[in-house]
């Protein structure tokens, strides 16, 4: 039996649609093509251990998974749950293989079929939706990042037998669902380093090498500060120091914290969530 689903493949902060087809025939072997790096190749062995504990198996028949289009290269451990789950539909030892296709399926498992958390599940979201997909299925702990993305059911699982039951037996899974205003407000001023215990910083000595430098080369200071910018925020009035370069005269240079320079969002980070808007 032929059984087709959809994962996603990451092209740095973009997702490219990747198609999984099991074929599970007559003969023996386990033949997975399409480019797969080392670490999906590995997948067959989480996926026995994984599916042995809920009393299913891989077939001990010839199976065949490509993974198209077959010359862009497979990376990383997120394609386990998609495999899995197509292979149990192709052996038919569960229903709804027909329901598949409307589905992107993406998760690591863990050798007790608990799901690990993968990378990338933003533009992961807005691919499946730009293709029309009913629902993403991924780990829960990456559900709330995916439900940035209006118009598409987000499914947060924790572990593949969830996963078995909603196509088996009809489980209802609860979609994740955030409000998107109220969660970016909540983490405004949640930052991973917090430097405003950084007050003063002491100007160097007027006869140290740091200062002979600074006053020497004073054509360095604006490719300097738009070093800083144009890496941190892309905002060209902001400089990282105020007071003088090189200590001119000021007896102290103050340092602006990194949250005083960058706004909210910038970067990647407002691109993915400009198209998941």
């Amino acid at each position: 039996m032929l059984v087709r689903t959809y994962s996603c493949a990451l092209m740095g902060v973009a997702a490219i649609q990747i198609a999984v087809e099991v074929s599970v025939d007559v003969g023996i072997g386990f033949h997975l093509v399409g480019l797969p790096d080392s670490a999906v190749k590995e997948s067959q062995q989480r996926i026995e251990t994984a599916l042995k504990l809920y009393k299913y198996n891989i077939p001990g028949r010839k199976i065949v998974v490509n993974m198209a289009p077959a010359d862009i290269r497979k990376e990383g451990s997120a394609f386990d749950l998609t495999l899995a789950i197509a292979i149990l539909a192709a052996s038919e030892q569960i229903k709804g293989a027909d329901r598949l296709e409307d589905y992107y399926i993406m998760g690591e498992l863990s050798l007790d079929g608990s799901m690990q958390p993968i990378r990338g599940a933003l533009p992961i979201a807005i691919e499946a939706r730009k293709k029309g997909k009913k629902a993403l299925i991924l780990p829960a702990q990456n559900a709330r990042e995916a439900a940035i993305v209006d118009g598409l059911e987000i499914l947060g699982v924790e572990n593949i037998k969830q996963v078995i039951d909603y196509f088996d037996k009809d489980v209802p899974i609860i979609p994740t669902k955030i409000d998107i205003e109220l969660e970016f407000r909540k983490s405004l001023n949640n930052y991973e380093y917090d430097f405003s215990d950084v007050k003063r910083w002491p100007a160097p000595s007027p006869t140290s090498t740091a200062a002979r430098i600074l006053r020497r080369d004073t054509s360095a200071r604006p490719s300097i500060s738009a070093a800083w910018t144009g890496t941190i925020g892309g905002n060209d009035e902001v400089s990282p120091l105020k007071g003088h370069w090189g200590g001119g005269g000021d007896d102290s240079t103050e340092l602006v914290s990194l949250r005083d320079m960058v706004s909210p969002l910038t970067g990647a980070v407002a691109w993915l969530v400009k198209r998941a808007c």
